[in-house]
């Protein structure tokens, strides 16, 4: 049966259609004035974005701004009182954006912006755990009849506080292992006044180590230069047949796995550990070497 529609007076039906179709309202015989919705029955209506309190949302800003701001100035530290080095340019870098998120609410709003920087955080924290948890499970059995120990940069004619770490564990191994020869690996770099070797010989010899134990390896510039140059003086020394272990930092053991059977080292490994200001910006550039390393061999 059709329904009927009672015309209002005074006016037309085209009217009365015209003002219903664009949502008025019109008396209710029981309920009084009913407001006609407006929008179709396909339009679904926005909802209300969520948004953080903004207690928390001022706590996270002022954590950011926060480590930010000591990463910042742990990364200036080191390069006074270090060298300057990729790890420490990356800590500033990192400070820098930590410190823009706290500071730029804009800037934090950006979704792809924040996204990538959880998943490129995320993925450096978990290399960083990774390479933490491989480096300290040391295989060397002391009874090995060669020591190298990597060089790690000398600040003019000091040993820096990464190498002298390195320095004490190879201390500790010639008091193990008396007989083992202990290769000092390093040349001479930037802001450096004598090879490394130079001043880690110095540094063993003032902690008890004999001369006649000590072998230097002046020449190298790198991990790679370091195997490779003392792989010849072990050849040497030793002859063709010899077991060798190396020392270096935990964060550094398994790049210098690769690096050392590359040189056709099959090495034992000890490591050090890394004072907690240098972790970040060691991890850090280590995370990118062994990236470079992983991917261009």
């Amino acid at each position: 049966m059709r329904r009927s529609t009672r015309l209002r007076p005074g006016r037309s039906r085209s009217d009365q259609a015209g003002q219903e179709a664009e949502g008025s309202t019109r008396p209710h015989p029981y309920y009084g004035t009913v407001s006609r919705p407006t929008t179709s029955p396909g339009q679904q209506r926005k909802q209300p974005k969520r948004r953080l309190p903004k207690p928390l949302l001022f706590l996270i800003e002022m954590i950011l701004v926060a480590l930010g701001v000591a990463a910042i100035y742990n990364a200036t530290f080191l390069a006074i009182n270090t060298n300057m080095n990729l790890g420490i340019v990356l800590e500033i870098v990192a400070g820098l954006l930590l410190v823009a998120f706290g500071v730029w609410r804009r800037l934090a709003a950006v979704r792809w912006l924040w996204v990538t920087a959880l998943i490129v955080g995320g993925a450096v924290l978990a290399a960083s755990g990774a390479l933490a948890a491989f480096g300290t499970r040391d295989t060397a059995t002391d009874q090995d009849q060669a020591l190298i120990v990597l060089g790690a940069g000398v600040h003019g004619r000091t040993v820096t506080a990464v190498l002298a770490a390195r320095l004490n564990v190879a201390r500790d191994y010639h008091q193990r292992n008396p007989d083992a020869l202990i290769v000092v690996a390093g040349g001479r770099g930037p802001q450096e006044e004598i090879p490394e070797a130079q001043a880690m010989r110095d540094y063993l010899l003032a902690r008890g180590v004999p001369a006649s134990r000590i072998v230097m390896e002046d020449k190298s510039t790198s991990t790679a230069e370091n195997f490779a140059n003392s792989k010849v003086l072990l050849d040497d020394l030793l002859g063709p047949d010899y077991k060798v272990a190396y020392v270096t930092s935990e964060f550094h053991v398994f790049r210098a796995s690769l690096v050392a059977r590359d040189a056709g080292l099959d090495a034992s490994h000890l490591h050090s550990e890394t004072l907690w200001h240098v972790q970040p910006s060691s991890y850090l550039r280590e995370v990118v070497a062994v990236g470079k390393q992983l991917v261009l061999g």
